[in-house]
């Protein structure tokens, strides 16, 4: 069973169309012609933490998806069209890289390897949506980032502690 994400929205002049990814890399319109989405990928627009995609519509028009490591939204003219909201690219905050530059450290100096990678990036990953994504006011965002950090440092020291116990 493939892993397929639909999304069914009306364009300004009416015309029905559905979006589709398949397997986070195959993109395709009114089930026609999957196309790879590197193929399509707006580097311009795109940044560490979320690719854009631009996809044509049957209209001429162009939709873009967003895809982050925990959320796709795809938006025609401005809006998100699950939610009918405004959807803007947010940029990362100044504060939010100190917590990036942690987390690799964190990773380089207490737990590195396959699961210090995946611990530190999904929690970099994590920190960086609630910078862009939250509704929250500042302080409080920087406070879950801290909060965040703080619990991914403490695993990591207990992981990283259990793995010396067992190497001595």
């Amino acid at each position: 069973m493939a892993n397929i994400k639909t999304w069914n929205f009306n364009t300004t002049d009416g015309t029905s169309v559905e979006v589709s990814l398949r397997k986070n890399t195959w993109i395709s319109v009114n089930g026609g012609e999957e196309v790879h989405a590197k193929k399509i990928k707006n580097k311009e627009d795109s940044n560490a933490f979320e690719s854009v995609f631009d996809i044509a519509l049957p209209n001429g028009e162009v939709a873009k998806l967003f895809c982050s490591t925990t959320q796709k939204h795809l938006v025609y003219n401005g809006k998100d069209v699950n939610t009918g909201e405004a959807y803007e690219v947010e940029k990362i905050p100044g504060w939010e890289w100190v917590f990036i530059v942690l987390y690799i450290v964190n990773f380089a100096l207490i737990l590195g390897g396959a699961l210090g990678a995946v611990v530190n990036l999904f929690a970099a990953a994590a920190s960086v949506r609630i910078a862009t994504r939250s509704k929250k006011s500042t302080g409080m965002k920087v406070l879950l980032s801290i909060l965040l950090f703080v619990g991914v440092l403490v695993l990591s020291l207990l992981v990283a502690g259990v793995v010396a116990g067992l190497l001595a």
